[in-house]
């Protein structure tokens, strides 16, 4: 039990500034929509905002909706820490965060392009490792819903099957949107649960 009482409020602290994080990172992307309306968000990818002026405002939403994240999902592992496919998912969502930080450095050419390959496989195994884990608990079910949804959404942005959609730019926002509801669930899902220890 002792360990327990340092994992839930350190679990807390982490998925409120998740949450934090990806209210400011939230905010960022539906603000480049305002500054640049010239670009069509059906056939504009986001990473078109890169181009303009405004790229601190793509940085910022990248690097705020990544993080938060991987500090929600930190969180949940800490919250269940006899679940392997929670940590599992944890660990890659921080290599993940890691790619994020690439691009922000990175933002174009042969690295960036490697980089968001590398990044949709290490999110897709750790998208399905939650999926696994909020399947094996009770009261998750939203959480379980949004994980099989962005598993499946991150499949389709590696095999590049948003081109095959009318407006696949579209279709990634789609993505992000479910991203985001997806670091709210789990870390309304850390914040209230109580951490599972093993009887003595």
């Amino acid at each position: 039990m002792r360990a327990a009482t340092w994992r839930t409020p350190l679990a807390r602290a982490l998925a409120l500034l998740a949450l934090v994080l990806v209210t400011v990172g939230a905010l960022a992307a539906l603000g480049l929509h305002a500054l640049e309306p010239a670009l069509d968000p059906r056939y504009r990818m986001l990473s078109d905002y890169g181009d303009t002026p405004h790229r601190p405002v793509l940085t910022l939403a990248e690097l705020t909706i990544g993080g938060a994240g991987v500090l929600s999902a930190c969180a949940l592992a800490l919250q269940r820490p006899e679940s392997r496919a929670t940590r599992a998912g944890a660990y890659l969502l921080v290599l993940a965060g890691a790619t994020i930080l690439g691009l922000a450095v990175w933002p174009d050419g042969i690295v960036h392009l490697g980089l968001v390959h590398v990044g949709q496989v290490v999110m897709l195994g750790a998208v399905g490792a939650f999926a696994v884990s909020a399947r094996e608990r009770a009261g998750w079910r939203t959480f379980a819903i949004l994980s099989w949804t962005l598993t499946v959404l991150t499949a389709m942005g590696i095999a590049r099957m948003e081109w095959l959609t009318p407006w696949p730019a579209l279709t990634q926002r789609v993505y992000w949107v479910v991203l985001i509801a997806w670091v709210v669930s789990g870390a309304a899902m850390a914040m209230r649960a109580a951490p599972r220890t093993r009887a003595a």
